[in-house]
């Protein structure tokens, strides 16, 4: 008898057992319910949009910096440019030539002149050469 019990629970145990159905087989599917509302449009507010406009704000206030320096530089430039041409025109000033009038001098009241005084004479002297020497004169 205990072999047959063996017998019964080892065929038991091999014989083919399938898993229940899970109880969700058989219910209704899931659907959400949505609100009682009249479907209309919804304008989101995205960040992009507000970095977009951010953008173009920085862009247009950088257009205006960089337009003030490049005037600011151009006037600069002008105002270099005057003050080389003026001090070109003072230097060429310089350069011109005038001619100074002949002094008018009073010769009545002139000290005279008096004609300068010859210098004294000089006393000749034999020169002394080093042939004279070495000949032994």
């Amino acid at each position: 008898e205990r072999l047959r019990e063996l017998e019964a629970e080892e065929a038991r145990t091999h014989a083919f057992h399938a898993r229940p159905l899970p109880k969700t087989t058989f219910e209704k599917a899931f659907s959400p319910k949505l609100p009682h509302r009249v479907a209309g449009s919804i304008d989101p507010q995205l960040a992009s949009d507000a970095r977009a406009l951010a953008r173009a704000e920085f862009d247009r206030r950088q257009r205006e910096r960089e337009l003030a320096m490049q005037q600011e530089k151009e006037a600069e430039e002008r105002l270099k440019l005057e003050e080389e041409e003026r001090s070109i025109k003072e230097y060429r000033k310089t350069l011109v030539h005038k001619a100074r009038p002949v002094p008018q001098y009073d010769w009545s009241r002139a000290a005279p002149v008096e004609p300068p005084t010859p210098p004294p004479l000089t006393h000749p002297e034999s020169p002394v050469f080093a042939t004279d020497q070495r000949l032994g004169r």
